[in-house]
């Protein structure tokens, strides 16, 4: 009661008196209860799609009363007092409503149902137009869209497994999102939600045509302007889809080019107010009941437009801020959520943002393509010292799609977050049967640094071929290097992969001889901490038959077979 009695005081102060320009407000009316509702939970297909049922089937998970959706007689009564409802929420058993009068807080708070009432947002209207507390969400990052640096990246090798990745090779590989690829697991089955700000131009943009042309766009929804349109305002969603769904070989493909998408504006990045995390929550809510497996969230939240609203870094404990809510329940119905770390590691500040402090979900920190740690990325741990980021994956120089109709380079967790989130897509579509939380497991288990976690990187850069391996209880990683080398795929065509896991990040020579000891090809490499995927590819050329492959790592040597194709 006493943060009503403050937000009134407030209210008071600020929007009495004829002389301040007309104000809008919309608070958050939150409700006692769900008594008396029309809707039963022996009938979920009220309210939930088959999908989403079945999803909770699958890994176990019952209908409970969070997900009756808020009791419409309640809405009417609180319609009755004059506001304008915008959404309901069924995860917080409340309502976002809208109005000039800020006085009508009274009248909502008289209402017995009516449990506590919160100012989300205000903004004063003047007479030229202008409003305050205009921002852009691509502060903390950038997208150079000219930039030279695509030449370098140019030079790259970009083909993997018969995939020619473009620019995104190198994101791709970083994971090794591309060995499940070529096992076939694109992405196929699987349901990304995106929330973000926008998505301009990408239902018209060449490195998208198979996903419109394939109607893997299930739907396109506009949470701040009804009737809105998605693909006008903000390209930030935009790049961070491209990141995934982009799908034009020789350019940019993306980590789950055949997923299917729910695209979802959230954000109004004409300012910065707790409301768009409250449109978050009803973003996630649209996406479980429509039976989404993932959600990418590329935005973060820490600081307001009135900066009494403003975080402390005691609220990010996963419990308090309105999108951190959502996100653990996100993870309670079955989704595996993926957020971005945030981009304020050079900041006073410098902890990861709302969601990501969120338990259950994984929050994605960056690194540059050589896998050092990206000094923008924000850092952990949670306020009550939990593992954060979870993992990492590349996010500086990440290559995107612009407005332009080609590719540059970006720098953001809002890249590193879609990177990851569209790879773990293609490795649960091979593991369908295991739960959210089983995958995301997997997923730190398969990172570099997943013995010893810092609040940088978290556990490090996951593996996703390791992690398929994990699933499938072929590694168990416990030793310096482990006596079970792997080698895949075998037979080979052009290339094979050496997966083994190592605690140690010295020097390590693979070579590939004959039957008879003569050497064709000797590599050397440096380990990472962690598991190890080295790939050894231009064997074009290599005869058909058996040959030898060896591991010398300091004075132990672990010979596998090989069959070339």
């Amino acid at each position: 009661m006493k943060r009503t009695i403050a937000i009134l005081l407030f209210f008071g102060m600020v929007f009495c008196g004829a002389a301040q320009p007309t104000t809008t407000v919309k608070f958050m009316v939150s409700f006692s209860d769900k008594d008396n509702s029309p809707f039963s939970l022996n009938m979920p297909g009220q309210f939930l799609s088959q999908r989403a049922i079945d999803r909770r089937v699958r890994q176990g998970l019952v209908v409970d009363v969070s997900d009756l959706p808020v009791n419409p007689n309640y809405i009417d009564s609180i319609k009755q007092q004059g506001v304008t409802v915008l959404h309901t929420s069924r995860w917080l058993n409340a309502a976002l409503v809208e109005t000039d009068d800020s006085l009508k807080v009274f009248d909502l708070l008289g209402i017995s149902c009516v449990s506590d009432v919160s100012m989300l947002f205000y903004q004063k209207s003047f007479k030229n137009g202008k409003k305050e507390g205009t921002k852009s969400i691509e502060n903390g990052l950038s997208i150079d869209v000219l930039a030279s640096e695509e030449l370098l990246h140019g030079a790259l090798a970009n083909t993997s497994n018969n995939i020619n990745y473009g620019q995104g090779f190198a994101q791709a590989n970083m994971i090794a999102v591309n060995y499940l690829h070529q096992l076939g697991y694109k992405g196929d089955s699987m349901l990304i939600a995106v929330l973000d700000a926008g998505f301009n131009s990408a239902n018209t943009l060449t490195v998208f045509d198979s996903l419109y042309a394939e109607g893997r766009v299930l739907a396109e929804i506009d949470l701040i302007e009804k009737g809105g349109d998605i693909y006008t305002g903000s390209t930030h969603g935009m790049a961070v889809l491209s990141t995934m769904a982009a799908n034009q070989p020789g350019i940019l493909v993306g980590t789950a080019p055949k997923a299917s998408y729910l695209l979802i504006r959230t954000e109004d990045i004409s300012s910065e107010f707790p409301v768009e995390e409250f449109n978050w929550v009803v973003g996630a809510e649209f996406a479980d009941s429509a039976g989404a497996d993932m959600i990418n969230s590329s935005l973060g939240y820490t600081t307001f437009d009135d900066t009494s609203l403003n975080y402390t870094y005691s609220d990010m404990n996963g419990r308090h801020a309105l999108s951190s809510r959502g996100a653990t329940m996100a993870a309670r119905k079955g989704m595996l959520v993926v957020a971005s770390a945030g981009n304020s590691g050079n900041s006073p500040w410098k902890y990861i943002s709302a969601p990501g402090d969120a338990d259950s979900i994984l929050t994605i920190g960056a690194v540059n393509v050589a896998g050092d740690y990206a000094s923008f990325s924000s850092t952990g741990p949670t306020y009550d010292q939990r593992i954060k980021p979870n993992v990492v994956a590349m996010g500086e120089g990440t290559y995107v799609a612009n407005t332009y109709g080609s590719v540059g380079p970006g720098n953001g967790t809002s890249f590193s977050s879609p990177v990851l989130c569209g790879a773990v897509a293609c490795l649960w579509q091979a593991n369908k049967t295991k739960s959210n939380m089983r995958i995301a497991e997997m997923v730190e288990r398969s990172a570099s640094q997943y013995t010893f976690p810092d609040s940088l990187k978290g556990y490090g850069i996951p593996n996703l071929a390791v992690a398929h391996l994990l699933l499938n209880e072929k590694v168990m990683p416990d030793i310096v290097i482990h006596s079970e080398v792997d080698v895949f795929p075998n037979p080979f065509n052009n290339s094979f992969v050496v997966g083994f896991f190592s605690t140690d990040t010295d020097k390590v020579i693979i070579e590939i001889v004959d039957m008879n000891g003569k050497h064709i090809r000797a590599e050397e490499h440096k380990m990472i901490g962690g598991y190890n995927y080295i790939e050894i590819s231009g064997l074009s050329d290599l005869k058909s038959g058996i040959h030898l492959m060896r591991l010398l790592y300091k004075e132990r040597e672990i010979t596998k077979k090989l069959i070339k194709k």
